[in-house]
């Protein structure tokens, strides 16, 4: 005998609001509509209070960094509100350990994880193991958004491995002599100017 789940035909929709609460009010209501199509066995609602914008943050990360990606698109964009968040803590000077070791630890396991992508000519491509030129060719985008994420992890004083970042610079400079759109050149000037 073999359990099967049987899930009906349809897609997972999130709809997420957030209301602020201030201390003099003793009680607020948030209403939201569920679609009128959406299966009633299927249906839920979590509702999640926080006592903080960290709070809620902190989810986010968990959320983020539990999230199953394999791209370096996907690794990049889920290092990059780390980043973000610990310049964000640091210039606000907030304290909120928690919080702050989370984002540390994410932060490092990205470094890690876009440095193991890197090919060795220093660039990188949509996935990992980009020396294969035909299937998984070096992208210029995905180079300059790559070393954008480890030029602003270096600036808040973390370590990037000197050899792989310089290399990194390298296979920036050497895309702006390909043909590309300029959007994207533009994106690689500035992401060479920013390591600067």
């Amino acid at each position: 005998e073999i359990t099967v789940p049987v899930t009906p035909y349809g897609v997972e929709k999130a709809i997420t609001t957030s209301e602020i609460m201030y201390p003099a009010e003793k009680k607020q209501a948030i209403r939201f509509t569920l679609p009128a199509n959406a299966y009633e066995t299927f249906r839920s609602a979590n509702v999640y209070i926080r006592n903080s914008i960290y709070g809620a943050v902190l989810t986010s990360l968990k959320y983020l960094a539990e999230y199953p990606y394999g791209c370096a698109e996907q690794t990049i964009s889920r290092f990059l509100p780390d980043v973000v968040l610990m310049r964000v803590l640091k210039k606000l000077d907030v304290v909120n350990e928690p919080l702050r070791k989370k984002a540390e630890e994410y932060i490092r396991a990205g470094v890690a994880r876009l440095l193991d992508m890197q090919a060795e000519n220093g660039a990188w491509g949509w996935f990992a193991g980009n020396d294969n030129q035909t299937a998984n060719p070096p992208d210029p985008f995905m180079t300059a958004y790559v070393m954008y994420g480890l030029t602003e992890a270096r600036l808040l004083g973390y370590r990037v491995e000197p050899i792989a970042y310089q290399k990194g610079l390298k296979a920036l400079e050497g895309c702006l002599k390909k043909e590309m759109p300029p959007d994207v050149r533009a994106w690689c000037v500035y992401v060479l100017a920013l390591a600067d």
